[in-house]
Parts: C-alpha cells; structure tokens; sequence
C-alpha cells in the first residue's frame, strides 16, 4: 500500500528553476538519511528488512537523472512498454514501471530522477519546457524497491509558471474548474517584484516506510487521520 486517506507532506517552494530545486531535494533526502544513521548507530532498532545499510552508499552518490521520453524508451527496449499507460492528456508510469526504472537505471540501490513528463500529466501551475511545449521542468524522485520497502515517487517537484496568460492557458486546457479560485494565484505573476520559483512536495510516511522496509505505507503513520474525524477522540 503507498496510499493513505491523508498524510503528511514536507512541502517547500524556493527562487530559482527545477534544477536549483532539484539540488535542495536531494540536498534535503540525504541530510535525512545522514540523520536517521547517527540515530542508527547510536541506538540499535530491530526492523530486519530495513534499508539502512545502503544509506551511506546511497549518500556518498549524485542520483541519476533520466528525462520522462528516456524512461519509456528503456522500458520499450526491455519489453515492459505495458507499464505505460497512454492517455489522450499524455502517457503516464505505473508504480511497477517506476520500480523497473530504478532497478535498471539505479541499479536496484540508487534514488533515481525522472524529468520532463508530459505536459497535461503534471498541475497546471508547472512550466512548459521552452525547447518543447509538450514537456514540462518538473521532476519526480524514485525509490528503488528493496527488501519489502516499496518503492515508487516519493518526491515531486516541479518550475511555476512565470505568467498569468500561461497558467490560463493550462487552466483551460486541463479542464480545471472554478478558474476564479486561482485569481490571487495567478495575480502574483503580475507582481513588479515576481520572480521565477520552484517548489517539490516529499511524502514523509513514504520516506519512512521505504527507509524501514516497511511493506505498507500504514505502518508508517504514527495514528489514523480520517477525513471528519477528531483523531484525539
């Protein structure tokens, strides 16, 4: 299971393009890491499929990074094209495919970085690629499948739209409804002091059940948050 009702998201928008944006989220996964073997080692914890042994392997490389066409044109080369699901809004990587990326482009050890994915797969607040309209300057970070940890997107991350009449334009063309919800959004594009920012989204009871080897992501949520409900009753 890699889904809950409702979770906890680490969420931080930054100044700067998805590459700068890419480098902070990466920075941020190994500073965990990094923390969570001083605790390790400080104290023993018994969680036998754990992935706390390749932390420091894992910390000690630059993840690879593959654009979204490079994905599916090795998953095409090793006859695993059935783990794209085409849509008329763009093709999109089932977690089974995302898995394969990571074992055959990560080696199985190594977060890797997918780029570029098709433009109406991703919010309409990301940016189009410049060199092809079609793509946008997004990532997504993917855990290898390791132990019984399960593996999949666990970060997300993506450039804003520098303009009032592009995020419009993404607006209409994903069918996005009460438009006028966005204004104040949208309006800030037209702020003599705008600059250009990026922002990524990291799922922490994905993170920790990956890094525990937990083998749902239920485990990993320290009480039940239900939608309606007062979890302190």
């Amino acid at each position: 299971d890699r889904h809950l009702n409702q979770f906890y998201h680490c969420e931080a928008e930054l100044r700067g393009d998805y590459i700068e944006c890419m480098d902070v989220a990466e920075k941020l996964v190994k500073f965990i890491f990094k923390e969570v073997l001083k605790s390790y080692n400080k104290k023993k914890v018994n969680f036998k499929n754990s992935n706390f042994g390749l932390l420091d392997i894992i910390i000690s490389k630059k993840f690879p990074v593959i654009t979204f066409d490079e994905a599916c044109k090795v998953l095409e080369e090793n006859n695993l094209a059935h783990l794209i699901h085409k849509f008329p809004y763009g093709r999109v990587l089932t977690n089974e495919a995302e898995i394969k990326i990571a074992k055959l482009i990560g080696k199985n050890k190594y977060p890797v970085w997918i780029t570029k994915y098709d433009r109406d797969t991703v919010p309409f607040y990301q940016m189009p690629d410049p060199q092809n309209s079609n793509k946008t300057m997004n990532a997504d970070l993917i855990l290898p499948k390791i132990n019984s940890g399960s593996g999949g997107e666990t970060l997300g991350l993506g450039q804003r739209q520098n303009t009032s009449k592009g995020i419009l334009f993404s607006m209409e063309q994903q069918l996005v409804k009460h438009v006028d919800s966005y204004s104040w959004y949208i309006n800030l594009r037209n702020k003599k002091d705008y600059q250009t920012t990026s922002g990524f989204g990291l799922g922490i009871e994905r993170l920790i059940a990956w890094v525990l080897g937990l083998n749902s992501i239920i485990d990993a949520a320290i009480y039940p948050v239900l939608k309606g409900e007062n979890p302190a009753v």
